[in-house]
């Protein structure tokens, strides 16, 4: 037997650090065991729905995938508990059914409990990290104050860590620093806090009961709720374990009780979930009786490499990874010196990462991106008449034709010294991608240019965790960017 081939009958865990080829070998083992085994059912989990569906993509396209179930952890356990009880969507910005739904709950919630009462006059608009909870005007107020003591990003958040201690005790020193914390990472109004949270803590448990009473769910309660239920399978993989909450570990933790072959696979470097509950040492903790380890990244070249090893201070055996390839750039660049134009024509694709939503409106304000907004009909007829003047050297009718074109004068300019053609023009205004580094988990891209600009906890172990996921998203060149008037994170400072 292959050491990197998993074990069946007994837990396997599988570290494979950026660009390893973590997802090859779980694609590769899934077909193995369907060719070998044909009649063991097989469920697959992952974090989110874009790493669900680029494994099963991946799977279907060298096999046809059956008697594999894939799914993220909340959608199998809706599956297993085959409740009919209502799912609440807070998320109500396409979708009006939602929205009517959330407003006649938050109506008759207020009814019962009369400390609360809706208005609808109330617009707010919060963003927690890549989970963006956009309410319009479902918003409690407190009679007494008459103003906002919560959003409902707050109490999402504190929903996950009441559901997360079930069966202990939550109103706990814990419960209340988390919840500090919290506040001090996301952007909302502060707010006196300890009367903020005893409102807060207050709604959160009479909510419970509401949604109890009435047949009705929130996501983090089909994980509870499917506690109590088993997972029908032979073989349970969970990608991404380094990423679950307190709450999705208990859960896979219980399933697994009763399946004899479970795998886990991650990397604990890239646990940076802290504030829904994650931690690395779910995945350090967990117990095997065979373990793979991935050491060899193709992605990274051995200068990113070196500079992820510097922020990790060999964290968790990072040190043992190693690259063969001497390619790859990094350098540090100020805002005002960087073109970012340039850099859309001569790569394919491009992460510009920021630690916060806020960064990257200001940042996209700052940058004179060319490629921000589509060609019109008429100006890809002008390009293209352009590039017929400019093979024949036809300079002057080309200035004409700018000046009609005044605001794709540079664009155009830059595209034609580079020799594209339209249609590489067109592919041109996909390359650059603004992300948090959150929402770059899991991707890469041929440059990645990181915003060194920073407010957070400079010293925390998570923070670290954060930037070494951001750099490694880099299968080529490093671009750090700066600006001098801005606080930067200390765990960049190594890069000159």
């Amino acid at each position: 037997m292959n050491s990197d081939e998993i074990i069946l009958g007994v837990h396997n865990k599988i570290i494979g650090y950026p660009g390893t080829g973590k997802t090859t070998l779980l694609i590769n083992e899934l077909i193995r065991l369907r060719n070998n085994f044909s009649e063991l059912r097989i469920t697959y989990l992952s974090f989110t729905n874009e790493a669900v569906n680029t494994a099963r993509d991946r799977l279907f396209a060298r096999t046809d995938g059956k008697s594999v179930v894939f799914g993220t952890i909340h959608s199998i356990a809706k599956r297993v508990t085959a409740n009919s009880r209502k799912l609440i969507h807070w998320d109500t910005r396409n979708c009006e059914i939602c929205k009517s739904s959330c407003e006649y709950h938050l109506r008759e919630f207020a009814k019962l409990y009369t400390s609360w009462y809706y208005d609808e006059e109330i617009k707010l608009d919060y963003t927690f990290t890549k989970y963006t909870l956009k309410m319009d005007g479902l918003y409690a107020l407190n009679k007494n104050f008459n103003e906002p003591v919560f959003d409902m990003t707050l109490h999402y958040a504190l929903s996950s860590l009441i559901v997360s201690n079930f069966g202990s005790e939550v109103f706990d020193k814990q419960i209340i620093y988390r919840i500090n914390k919290l506040v001090s990472q996301i952007d909302i109004p502060r707010y006196s806090l300890l009367t903020s949270l005893e409102e807060l803590m207050d709604f959160t448990i009479e909510w419970l009961e509401y949604k109890k009473n009435n047949g009705l769910f929130e996501f983090d309660d089909l994980i509870l709720h499917a506690m109590d239920k088993s997972l029908d399978t032979d073989i349970l993989i969970v990608d991404e374990f380094q990423d679950l909450s307190t709450l999705q570990y208990q859960l896979i933790s219980k399933w697994g009780e009763n399946i004899d072959t479970v795998v886990v696979a991650g990397d604990y470097n890239q646990s940076i979930y802290g504030f829904q509950g994650g931690t690395p040492q779910f995945l350090l903790d967990f117990e095997c009786g065979h373990k793979i380890v991935l050491r060899h990244t193709y992605r990274l070249p051995r200068k990113v490499l070196e500079i992820a090893k510097d922020i990790l201070q060999d964290e968790n055996g990072f040190n043992s990874v190693y690259s063969n390839r001497d390619d790859g750039d990094i350098s540090r660049i100020n805002l005002e010196e960087i073109d970012i134009n340039q850099l859309i024509i001569e790569y394919d694709s491009i992460f510009l990462l920021c630690r916060t939503n806020r960064q990257i409106k200001e940042l996209d304000n700052k940058l004179n991106n060319l490629f921000r907004n589509r060609l019109s009909i008429a100006e890809r007829a002008a390009y293209a008449r352009m590039l017929n003047l400019y093979r024949n050297r036809q300079r002057g009718k080309i200035n004409e034709l700018l000046k009609q074109h005044s605001g794709r004068g540079e664009l155009f300019l830059l595209a034609m010294d580079n020799g594209l053609t339209l249609q590489q023009l067109e592919k041109k205004f996909s390359v650059l991608q603004m992300k948090t580094i959150h929402a770059s988990k899991g991707l890469e891209a041929d440059i990645v240019i990181l915003y060194d600009q920073s407010d957070r906890d400079m010293y925390s172990d998570e923070e670290r965790r954060v930037w070494y996921v951001g750099l490694t998203r880099s299968r080529g060149s490093l671009i750090i960017l700066q600006e001098i008037t801005r606080k930067r994170t200390n765990y960049l400072s190594l890069i000159q």
